[in-house]
Formats: C-alpha cells, structure tokens, sequence
C-alpha cells in the first residue's frame, strides 16, 4: 500500500477511535469541527454551494417492525432511545458525509435519540465496496467505528484500502475482505434496497421519522427544528 494511502487510512481512522474515546462535550467540539472538515471536502469535490432538502409525509406502514426483519440495520446512539432517525445513506455521496457529523452531534445531545443507518449505495462501483465493507465490519462488531472512518475521511476505496481501515480497527482483515465478498453480505444489500423500494425511497440521505420523510442535506440545527416538529406532532 502507497504511504499516501497509509497516511489517509490512519487519519479516518483516528478520527473515528478520537469519536469514542471522547466525552459528550469533548466530542460535541469534535464534531463541530468535522463538520467544517466535511462541508469543505464536499465542496471542493462535488462544488456544491446550496443546501435544500425536502420533507414528505408520504411514508406508510411501521418502519421500525419492518426494520426488525433486515439482515442488518446498524445503530447509532442510545440503543433504547424513544426518538429513532432512519437514516438511508451512501458512503460516496457528498450530502451523506456531510449528515453523518450532524446525526452524531444531534445523538451527542439527545441522549434519548438513536439513529438506525441502513446503507443503500449504488447498483455497482466504488458504493457497492464500500457498503459491503462497513457491513462486513459489522460482523466483527466494528461498524460504528468503520461507518465513521469511511464518512470522516477520504480513504482508498478499493479492496487493499478498505481492508487496510479493518486492519487499522484491529480487524481481521482477511475475514473482512471475505465477509465483504459474500452472498450473505450481498443478500444483506439487496433486503436494504427491497426495503427502500416498498418506502418509496428513491435517494440518498434520507431520514425517516414515523411518517415523515426528508430528503437530502441537513445541517445539525435545522434537524433538531424538524425532530422537535415530530415530536411535538
């Protein structure tokens, strides 16, 4: 592996151990700055300047019994939280790198919140491996930590780089690059886009609170508007 590619894999990873070890308000700062990290990185890359979502309250049936039957739907948070976000994201889209630091601060001071993260890239392609990976880390017990590197940072997203976060992790990466290639994996993407296609979820981000359902960026402040909107509903 390159050094250049060594150098990335060890900040993601870093960043992703330093969200951890962290205290709540420690880590809130920490955010805040990933945040402006994550923003600049998406612009630079994507050139976007707006940012707009939408929300629609066009979601039918109870998600969190349906969510019950994936194969995998990892979480984020309190795992008991009485708040739950669904959120539908893709680790090479430029508005899911800049949520993922905006759900962790909003988790970070609401510790009666948790967010259930379903990864649903791209038919094929660079999406694809990173999706199998993060659920091939998954396995290990290692997701929450992996989902972060991925989202935090830029790393080589191919078979060497995503095994080499693993290993980083402390990973086995071997078995990483195994899981990340089986049909079990496999099958565990096919039910997350199943599952999309029956809420009527057509892009990514996309975060699911009972009925309500927003598309696209949101930044930390007008989330905890539309959370608090729910809840008071």
């Amino acid at each position: 592996m390159e050094s250049g590619e060594k150098k990335r894999i060890g900040e993601a990873v870093n960043r992703a151990f330093s969200q951890e070890r962290r205290g709540r308000s420690s880590a809130r700062n920490l955010l805040l700055i990933v945040g402006v990290l994550v923003i600049a990185f998406a612009l630079r890359e994507t050139g976007l300047i707006g940012d707009t979502h939408q929300v629609n309250s066009t979601v039918t049936g109870n998600i969190a019994a349906l969510v019950e039957d994936l194969p995998q739907a990892n979480r984020l948070g309190n795992p008991d939280g009485e708040t739950v976000l669904f959120v539908f994201t893709d680790y090479l889209c430029s508005h899911c790198r800049r949520l993922a630091p905006a759900i962790d601060e909003f988790l970070e001071v609401n510790p009666d919140a948790r967010a259930v993260v379903i990864d649903l890239p791209g038919e094929a392609g660079q999406s694809v491996s990173a999706a199998r990976y993060a659920l091939a880390a998954g396995l290990q017990g290692a997701w929450p930590r992996y989902h972060r590197a991925l989202m935090y940072a830029a790393v080589p997203v191919d078979d060497a780089g995503l095994a080499g976060v693993g290993e980083a992790l402390g990973l086995d990466p071997g078995q990483l690059t195994a899981d990340a290639g089986s049909q079990t994996i496999a099958d565990t993407l096919a039910a997350n886009r199943d599952f999309a296609t029956q809420l009527g979820i057509e892009h990514v981000p996309t975060i699911v609170m009972g009925d309500q359902m927003i598309v696209g960026f949101v930044d930390s402040s007008s989330l905890k508007d539309l959370v608090a909107k729910f809840v008071r509903r």
